[in-house]
């Protein structure tokens, strides 16, 4: 299942690439990787998780801002379209999820 980012049947392909949302998707890629660095490159606690998740997710926004700034010939416009309706729910989610990784890395390592 999932988002139907690249939808068969209805705009997919290099339109949704092109489209509002094209600099966050092309961005996804290098932010999965910065946040699985920072996180395996270090002592996987908490602290260590935020800063993978926070890091993924300027890098994130600077490429999705970026490209919407493209479209919109204005950066203050990328920032009210994608930036600010978002900002305080990525903050909970990369909390969340740095809480539930250093929960996991904990109980994983006492099971070895």
């Amino acid at each position: 299942m999932g988002m139907p980012v690249f939808n068969p049947t209805g705009v997919g392909g290099m339109a949704q690439l092109m489209g509002a949302t094209g600099g966050f998707l092309l961005a996804y890629p290098l932010v999965a990787w910065l946040a699985g660095y920072v996180m395996e490159h270090g002592r996987k606690n908490f602290a260590r998780a935020a800063l993978g998740g926070f890091l993924g997710e300027v890098v994130l926004f600077t490429g999705g801002l970026a490209w919407l700034a493209v479209l919109t010939h204005s950066v203050a416009q990328a920032f009210r379209w994608g930036l600010y309706w978002f900002l305080f729910a990525e903050v909970i989610k990369v909390m969340m999820a740095a809480g539930i990784t250093a929960q996991w890395q904990r109980r994983r390592g006492a099971s070895q």
